[in-house]
């Protein structure tokens, strides 16, 4: 039996940070209705190219595993539907601007007056207190707002966005996280509870140390492009075909990289003896590194560091990971139960007594109504 089997799960949330969390919720085993909008359901499903077998890649990647019916809550007897659902859920997520939920009548104190059992958690860019309760926001938003982006780009200043919606995904993990806790302290108290994440919030789970350094020093920490301010040799050097990441975080790294790739005189340099001098001397020592790293091609130079123990690759694409062997090996790409030739990337976390049970593909708008119809016809007959 799956983890949260039997958890019935009402997702309102749309595009990606609270699917996402939903979609842990899911991938655990927990029946995961998502209630759309008649006629245009989430919009991410209109977010192509490019599409997966037909699908938004954007809207697959978070929603499988999932059940859709079309909603309209401004509908009455849609509504009243609703409250149905919502008087047997454990849980119920939203998104909408705050203030929205309250106008239609979806909100946490109406629906936990009749639900007091109800888990609801609501995401909003900046959370659904204080000055900026209203503001609208989306990743890339808020990765400047935050300041995420101001130490994301190249070593000349120049700043970028991180590739993936970093903002959005952290976002549906603490939501994740968050609805996972609740559900432990229901089994407690015998209550549910509201949830309040913030994606401005939760990008400081990921700054932490950063934050704490601007703190600590009054200085802003500025964009390295390809390394860390506080390590060093921890960035791209170059090989005779391309780039190697290398990442010697500590001096026994430092001293196995330097033996294995023939720079044993560094370890006697008094300008590399620790990692803040090695820090302070970053260009000489990467210009040094490079005399020996361009003359060896990066698959040579990947044997060599990883033989030695010292954390290294070559910086890949993704086409190069999708066809690399490990990958196979750690099954990252889960073939769908309904499709076999249409793939999910697997949920990562492995259990060793309950495992993820299975993906099936991401609904299509009011996919499950009839399936969803029989099985309340069923569950009033049985009541009855």
């Amino acid at each position: 039996m799956a983890i949260l089997s039997g958890i019935r799960v009402l997702e309102l949330s749309r595009t990606l940070a609270g699917p996402f969390s939903g979609h842990i919720l899911a991938d655990l085993g927990a029946d995961v209705l998502k209630i759309e909008q008649p006629g245009e359901g989430d919009e991410s499903r209109q977010f192509v190219p490019p599409t997966y077998k037909g699908t938004s890649c954007y809207f697959h990647a978070v929603n499988r595993n999932k059940r859709s019916i079309a909603l309209d809550l401004k509908d009455p007897h849609d509504l009243q539907t609703f409250y149905s659902l919502a008087d047997e859920a454990d849980i119920v997520t939203e998104s909408y601007r705050t203030g929205v939920a309250e106008r239609l009548g979806v909100d946490y104190e109406t629906l936990a007056a009749r639900n007091p059992q109800l888990i609801y958690l609501s995401i909003s860019g900046y959370g659904r207190t204080g000055s900026r309760a209203t503001w609208p926001a989306y990743d890339i938003v808020m990765q400047a707002e935050t300041g995420l982006m101001s130490i994301t780009g190249t070593s000349d200043g120049e700043v970028v966005k991180i590739g993936p919606s970093i903002a959005d995904i952290t976002t549906g993990l603490y939501g994740g996280v968050g609805l996972l806790a609740a559900l432990y302290e229901r089994s407690q108290a015998g209550r549910g509870q509201y949830i309040d994440v913030a994606m401005f919030d939760a990008q400081f789970g990921m700054l932490n140390n950063w934050l704490l350094s601007a703190l600590a020093t009054g200085v802003d920490p500025q964009p390295m492009g390809q390394g860390d301010p506080a390590l060093a040799p921890y960035q791209i050097i170059k090989a005779a075909d391309g780039d190697y990441m290398l990442g010697c975080a500590n001096n026994l790294h430092w001293q196995r990289f330097c033996k294995a790739i023939g720079l044993e005189e560094l370890l006697e340099d008094t300008r590399f003896l620790t990692n803040e001098l090695r820090v302070e001397h970053r260009d000489e020592l990467i210009r040094l590194i490079e005399e020996v790293s361009t003359n060896l091609e990066a698959d040579e130079l990947d044997k060599t560091v990883k033989s030695a123990g010292v954390p290294g690759s070559k910086v890949n694409t993704l086409a190069d990971v999708v066809s690399s062997p490990f990958t196979a090996e750690r099954e990252i790409l889960q073939p769908l139960e309904d499709d076999a030739s249409t793939f999910a990337v697997k949920f990562p976390v492995t259990f060793g007594r309950t495992p993820v049970q299975g993906y099936r593909s991401s609904p299509q708008l009011n996919e499950h109504q009839a399936e969803w119809l029989q099985e309340r016809s069923q569950a009033s007959s049985t009541m009855n």
